[in-house]
C-alpha cells in the first residue's frame, strides 16, 4: 500500500472491520496516516476494535467544568502473530504511538489506553482494563478483569491473577494479586486473615 492516501487507508480499515470471517489475517499493512500500522501478519475477531481510527480524543476540562476533546492522532502499532479477540478497543495516543508487540494475544472485551507499550509473547485475558502511558513487558501474562493505572511498569514475565489492581511498577518475574497487587504470598496470608477479622477487632477492643 506504499504510495496510497491516508483516505484509502482509511476505506480498507473499514472495509476489514466488516470482514465476514474470523480468526483471519485481514490485515496486511496500512498506512500511518490512517491510524493503524500492522505487520505482516495480524490476526482479529471479525468484531474487534484495533483502534479509535478517526480523530478520537482524550478530554481536559476547563474552568467552567466543560470537557474539551484532545484528538490522539498518532498511530497504534500492531506486531506480527498479534491475535486481537472480540470487542476489544486499542486507543490511538496522542504522541508517540500505542504499540502491541509480536506475538500478544488479547482476549475479548480488552481496553488498552492511549500510548501504552506492550511487550512481545503476552497474554491480555478478558477484561483487563489497561489505562494510558502503560508499559507493559514481554511474555506477562494479565489474567481477568485485572486493571493497570496509567504511567506504570509491568516487568518481563510478571503474572497479575484475576481481578488484580495494579497501582504501581510491578518487577520483572513476580507473581501479584489483590487490590493494590502485593505479591501473591501475601495477599494469600491476608486472604485467610480477612474472615477473622471480626474475632480479632472483638479481642482488641477487649485489651
Amino acid at each position: 500500500m506504499q504510495g496510497k492516501s491516508a483516505v484509502e487507508g482509511k476505506a480498507i480499515q473499514r472495509a476489514a472491520m466488516r470482514h465476514p470471517l474470523r480468526g483471519q489475517i485481514i490485515f496486511t499493512l496500512i498506512e500511518k496516516g490512517a491510524g493503524l500500522l500492522t505487520c505482516a501478519r495480524a490476526y482479529s475477531e471479525a468484531k474487534a476494535m484495533l483502534a479509535h481510527f478517526d480523530f478520537v480524543g482524550r478530554f481536559a476540562k476547563d474552568n467552567s467544568g466543560h470537557w474539551h476533546k484532545i484528538p490522539q492522532v498518532q498511530p497504534v502499532v500492531i506486531g506480527d502473530d498479534v491475535e486481537i479477540q472480540s470487542n476489544s478497543c486499542i486507543d490511538r495516543a496522542s504522541v508517540g504511538e500505542t504499540r502491541i508487540g509480536r506475538g500478544t494475544k488479547i482476549d475479548n472485551l480488552v481496553q488498552v489506553g492511549h500510548g501504552s507499550r506492550i511487550g512481545e509473547d503476552s497474554l491480555l485475558a478478558s477484561q483487563v482494563g489497561i489505562a494510558g502511558s502503560t508499559e507493559i513487558g514481554n511474555k506477562v501474562i494479565l489474567t481477568g478483569q485485572v486493571g493497570v493505572v496509567g504511567h506504570c511498569k509491568v516487568g518481563d514475565g510478571a503474572i497479575v491473577t484475576p481481578q488484580s489492581g495494579v497501582a504501581g511498577d510491578i518487577e520483572a518475574g513476580a507473581i501479584v494479586s489483590g487490590a493494590p497487587a502485593v505479591d501473591h504470598r501475601l495477599w494469600l496470608k491476608y486472604s485467610a486473615a480477612l474472615n477473622r477479622l471480626p474475632e480479632m477487632l472483638k479481642l482488641l477492643r477487649k485489651k
